[in-house]
């Protein structure tokens, strides 16, 4: 997923938030490693409980993007039903670094109001420091993604058409 030629070999990535790991060779290719050379038992851990975040690529998140922003009509009126727990992804940027960075926060929606809709933050930000946790106006030029989640399952853009037939039934 790296958009960038990997890391010569032992030397840390980081390829999320506090998420260090490094590429070695071995027989036959490859291998990742933790920050100090061992199996990274602690990064795999800290994503399988859901406390890790992925940096995306900028090709991803600008297809993913463009996705949800033009399924964002259908996301509203879902959204406007009221029947099912409503999320908006938006990125915050933390510019008080050496380099910019950016931070995905999923927003619970509470209101839909015209185009826009009003949201709090599910999580607390751990890159983009001063996130406001009262609900904020969210406009579709500022969405990432969306999920509506229905018995436990989270259906996003990429699944609108079943989305709609499954609310449908």
């Amino acid at each position: 997923t790296l958009e960038v030629p990997l890391p010569p070999e032992g030397v840390p990535a980081e390829i999320g938030p506090g998420l260090h790991v490094q590429v070695r060779a071995c027989e036959g290719g490859v291998m990742i490693v933790d920050a100090n050379g061992d199996p990274p038992v602690d990064v795999l851990q800290r994503l399988s409980e859901g406390l890790a975040a992925i940096y995306r690529t900028d090709r991803f998140a600008r297809r993913h993007r463009a996705l949800a922003q033009t399924t964002w009509s259908e996301f509203k009126h879902i959204a406007s039903l009221g029947t099912h727990e409503c999320l908006v992804e938006v990125p915050f940027e933390d510019p008080t670094g050496e380099e910019q960075r950016r931070e995905h926060l999923w927003m619970r929606v509470t209101a839909v109001n015209g185009d826009t809709v009003t949201a709090t933050p599910v999580h607390e930000a751990t890159v983009a420091k001063g996130v406001a946790v009262e609900p904020q106006s969210i406009s579709p030029a500022e969405v990432a993604s969306w999920r509506v989640v229905i018995d436990d399952e989270a259906w996003g853009p990429e699944q609108l058409t079943a989305l709609l037939e499954r609310i449908a039934s």
